[in-house]
């Protein structure tokens, strides 16, 4: 089993299921905005995108920890590779949080126009604001630990 090749995940397996799962809050949204007449407000969709990024991390999670009970988890037996020390837990805490509050709320106030449905936003312009989204987004996360003396 040691000396098996490691099982590998095209980036088209990969990027399938990742769109697959971040397609759902959008065709809620649309199919909200489609039954009411009108659009998510900014907290509202904030509230949505926030529990559907939270939903989809845990659905990852569990699909990573099955895959792993089939194929192994690279030398667990050597080195332990699923633990948090005692004194790393409050960090651990406090990313996730950050991770799971501050992402939504930088995606709806960067992105979010509550003149457009997700059908009716301009998609020529989508590869530049995610890019731009993954730049400030990882600059502010990178001010963060900065100003809390994170090497």
């Amino acid at each position: 089993m040691k000396n098996d090749p490691i099982p590998a995940l095209s980036d088209w397996q990969a990027q399938r299921w990742v769109v697959c799962h971040a397609i759902l809050p959008l065709c809620l949204h649309q199919a909200y905005a489609w039954y009411t007449g009108k659009n998510l407000g900014p907290l509202a969709a904030f509230f949505l995108y926030a529990y559907a990024f939270r939903w989809i991390a845990v659905r990852e999670l569990h699909m990573l920890r099955a895959l792993g009970q089939i194929y192994g988890f690279l030398d667990g037996d050597e080195h332990e590779r699923d633990g948090v020390p005692d004194i790393g837990v409050g960090k651990v805490i406090r990313s996730l949080l950050s991770t799971t509050i501050f992402r939504p709320m930088f995606t709806v106030a960067l992105a979010y126009r509550k003149s457009q449905t997700p059908l009716e936003m301009n998609f020529y312009w989508l590869p530049l604001e995610v890019g731009l989204y993954g730049i400030i987004l990882d600059f502010w996360f990178y001010c963060e630990l900065s100003a809390r003396g994170v090497p």
